[in-house]
């Protein structure tokens, strides 16, 4: 499988997990159909667009990526040229709208938001960042000498994160990318992923899960006991490793979406942390014709 990049005259970008060359891989090991394209106007690249079959159409999450130095209309063109088309688009930004409008697409859903985690600047610059609850939080974690680890997911406590993590899929009744998905991303290199073991007393009490997509880390899944949550091993965890990262150059852990109203807690426990709350751009559909319709109006 070749994937396509930005030509060198494009400026190099963060790519959302969604959109970068590993979950494209992952997506193949695992026996789905996943591509990356790239995305052209008047012979030149502009984007690209990983692609894969959601209910039977051609589906982006997170994409198109676009060079910056583009016009919508640039844009618009290229998308609506698109081969294969693309039927469904779960935009990065909410800069696209009018762009996926422009190409013949109807909005079905509003976009979430993400939470994003600035790394760069050292730990002072990082706590100065943090709501005051949640830097007291992380003081009392210190407190209790917590220590941290790191390994590979093929190990026995890799194992153990996906037993508790589908456990609490079951209990929480939530669902999410398959932990297979996980693995296979994680399989692709020493490079790929991290997983954090946090114990206390010697006792392991939360794993966490990252996957890197350089310069960005996401974190993916984690678990912790009754005595991670009494030790915050969570506020602890999450300062270590971006501590760790930021030394080895990364500049931001994607935390994943916000959701106020089931997961108030943990939104809340993002926010806190100095995530920047980002919004997305929504869920697009293809509506045919409507594209020639609207150029035939104006």
């Amino acid at each position: 499988m070749e994937f396509h990049a930005f030509t060198s005259a494009a400026p190099k970008q963060a790519l959302p997990l969604q959109q970068h060359r590993r979950f494209a891989a992952a997506l193949q090991r695992i026996g789905q159909e996943a591509a990356i394209q790239p995305v052209e106007h008047e012979g030149s690249q502009i984007g690209q667009v990983l692609t894969l079959k959601r209910f039977g159409l051609s589906y982006a999450p997170r994409g198109p990526i676009w060079h910056p130095d583009t016009s919508p209309e640039q844009r618009a063109a290229a998308l609506h040229a698109l081969t294969p088309r693309l039927a469904l688009c779960e935009a990065n930004s909410p800069a696209d709208a009018a762009t996926l409008r422009a190409a013949g697409y109807g909005m079905l859903v509003t976009g979430a938001s993400v939470a994003e985690l600035d790394i760069t600047g050292g730990a002072q610059a990082m706590r100065a960042r943090q709501t005051r609850k949640w830097r007291n939080h992380l003081r009392k974690a210190e407190s209790f000498g917590l220590t941290a680890s790191y390994g590979g997911l093929n190990t026995k406590r890799g194992k153990r994160l996906f037993v508790e993590e589908t456990l609490q899929r079951r209990a929480n009744r939530y669902r999410a990318l398959p932990l297979s998905l996980a693995a296979a991303w994680a399989a692709s290199g020493p490079a790929a992923s991290e997983l954090q073991c946090l114990r206390y007393k010697g006792e392991v009490v939360a794993l966490m899960l990252y996957l890197f997509h350089r310069p960005v880390a996401t974190y993916h899944i984690g678990w912790t006991s009754a005595q991670g949550r009494t030790t915050r091993a969570h506020r602890f965890g999450l300062m270590a490793m971006a501590d760790r990262l930021a030394v080895r150059g990364f500049t931001q852990i994607d935390l994943g979406t916000l959701d106020s109203e089931n997961a108030r807690g943990l939104a809340d426990f993002k926010i806190g942390s100095g995530a920047v709350v980002r919004p997305l751009g929504g869920s697009w559909l293809r509506l045919p014709g409507l594209a020639l319709v609207r150029r035939c109006s104006s």
